[in-house]
């Protein structure tokens, strides 16, 4: 091989070499980076570790419901393997026929995102209907997921009653997911279907942009609109509000339905959110965002008071804390959505009061 040539081969071999070590550094570099700062958005808050175990859980594949909170072993959050978030104290499972076995449904809001176990809603309900002496026992348990909304809740529960899992009562707590969701589609639906359409050049770029300096580059760009935000218009946000709550009826009924077939009492709360009736002057995101109002949807304001309109005067199965709110000028979140534990202790105990006074439990009367 001529000198010149051979020189040059060197050069460029030299050249690609500390460029692949480089790369190979750089990725280093970037995964460590993500490792320590978690790839999940997180909420300002005093405790990083709590926020830590709430945000950088993964999701866990679930057949039919599509995705469920993965098991978990903290110090502030614990995930059981069979899906249920843990309380303080925890009933056994699978739940005692002996009991008076609560289930509670619901997204991040009953799980408890930015909340110890022992404060979440369903863990201060059970609390709360321990120190009511009842027929029997009540064990309350926590099947609250992120993003859920009521067709994923009723698909979750036909699979519990289909596996021989009856609870005495379930209580759904819906609201703020409906008017994300309103297309009907679980949070993961695009994914799943790109992976499933996915051909041999696809996984190939897919694979590349899993590359730990692909994510950072991803991380580092200004976020994208709020999917939240508003409609394009007030008719637009009605017409949509309107179908997301069509739908939860519909999901509301065929709940009840087999509720109804199994013996078990069904309950649907309708829970506060900042977007309706509250002061967002109070809000914790409020001067993160340069003291803008969080961006709630227009759809979520009108959908409450469409509901509020089709309920009228209430109705015997359904638990009304849309304005839980009213008139209250202090902090009841701990991030744009997630109540903080005062808040969630305020529910349950307007919950217990509810729960108490079901025959089903056989409380005695002064407990309601």
């Amino acid at each position: 091989m001529p000198r010149r040539l051979l020189s040059g081969y060197r050069a460029v071999a030299l050249l690609a070499l500390n460029s692949g070590l480089l790369f190979v550094l750089a990725n280093v570099a970037a995964a460590g980076w993500l490792a320590l700062r978690g790839e999940r958005t997180q909420p300002a808050g005093p405790d990083l570790e709590l926020l830590a175990e709430t945000w950088n859980r993964p999701y866990q594949y679930e057949p039919f419901t599509q995705f469920r909170e993965s098991p978990f072993s903290g110090r502030f959050v614990n995930v059981d393997a069979r899906g249920f978030r843990r309380s303080q104290p925890q009933p056994p499972w699978p739940p005692l026929a002996s009991n008076s076995n609560i289930f509670v449904f619901g997204g991040s809001t009953t799980f408890g995102y930015g909340l110890a176990d022992g404060d979440t809603i369903p863990s201060q309900l059970g609390t709360l209907l321990a120190d009511v002496r009842c027929e029997q026992p009540v064990a309350v348990y926590n099947l609250g997921r992120s993003n859920y909304y009521s067709t994923q809740e009723r698909v979750l529960f036909n699979q519990l009653l289909g596996a021989d899992t009856v609870p005495s009562v379930a209580l759904f707590i819906d609201g703020l997911n409906e008017f994300q969701h309103t297309d009907d589609q679980p949070k993961l639906t695009v994914r799943l279907e790109r992976l499933m359409a996915e051909t041999a050049g696809q996984l190939t770029r897919r694979a590349l942009k899993e590359l730990p300096l692909v994510r950072l580059a991803r991380r580092l760009r200004p976020p994208a609109p709020d999917p939240i935000g508003g409609d394009a218009d007030d008719a637009t946000a009605r017409a949509v509000a309107e179908g997301a709550v069509a739908r939860w009826l519909a999901n509301r009924r065929l709940i009840s339905a087999a509720a109804e077939e199994y013996g078990v009492t069904a309950l649907f709360v309708w829970q506060p959110t900042p977007a309706y009736d509250y002061d967002l002057a109070q809000h914790p995101s409020a001067g993160a965002l340069a003291g803008e109002p969080p961006p709630f949807a227009e759809r979520t304001r009108a959908g409450y008071e469409h509901l509020r309109r089709k309920l009228g005067d209430g109705a015997p199965d359904v638990v009304w804390l849309a304005t839980m709110q009213h008139g209250r000028a202090e902090q009841l979140y701990v991030d744009r959505v997630h109540y903080n534990a005062g808040f969630s202790r305020e529910i349950a105990t307007v919950l217990a009061t509810q729960l108490s006074a079901l025959p089903r439990l056989g409380c005695p009367p002064e407990a309601s």
